[in-house]
C-alpha cells in the first residue's frame, strides 16, 4: 500500500468558494481505492522519492511564489529547503553509484 501523509494547511491557498457556488465531485471511487490505483501507476512508471519530491517542490513553488500571492520570505525558505532534499537525492546517488561500482 502506498504511503501518504496528509498534514493541514495553515492558510487555504487561494480565495474560498461560496458555499452557494460549491459544487460535489462526480466521482464515485474511494479513497484507498484511488490510492491503490496512484502506487500502480506511479510503480508503471518507475517512480522515486525524487519524484514525489520534485513535483511537491513545483508545487509549492506555483503557491508561494510572490508573483502568486506568496511572500517573498517563505518562497526562500521554500529554495531552501528545496536545496537541502536536492542535495540528499544527491549524496545518495553517489553513494549508490559508488556500491555498485564495487
Amino acid at each position: 500500500m502506498l504511503n501518504v501523509t496528509f498534514r493541514p494547511l495553515d492558510k487555504w491557498p487561494g480565495e474560498p468558494t461560496l458555499p452557494a457556488l460549491r459544487k460535489y465531485s462526480p466521482f464515485k471511487a474511494t479513497f484507498s481505492g484511488t490510492l491503490d490505483l496512484l502506487e500502480l501507476e506511479l510503480a508503471q512508471l518507475a517512480a522515486t522519492a525524487r519524484t514525489w519530491a520534485d513535483a511537491a517542490t513545483r508545487e509549492a513553488q506555483k503557491l508561494l511564489h510572490p508573483d502568486a500571492g506568496g511572500s517573498h520570505e517563505e518562497f526562500v525558505r521554500l529554495q531552501q529547503a528545496a536545496a537541502i532534499i536536492a542535495e540528499h537525492f544527491k549524496s545518495k546517488d553517489k553513494s549508490e553509484s559508488r556500491r555498485g561500482q564495487q
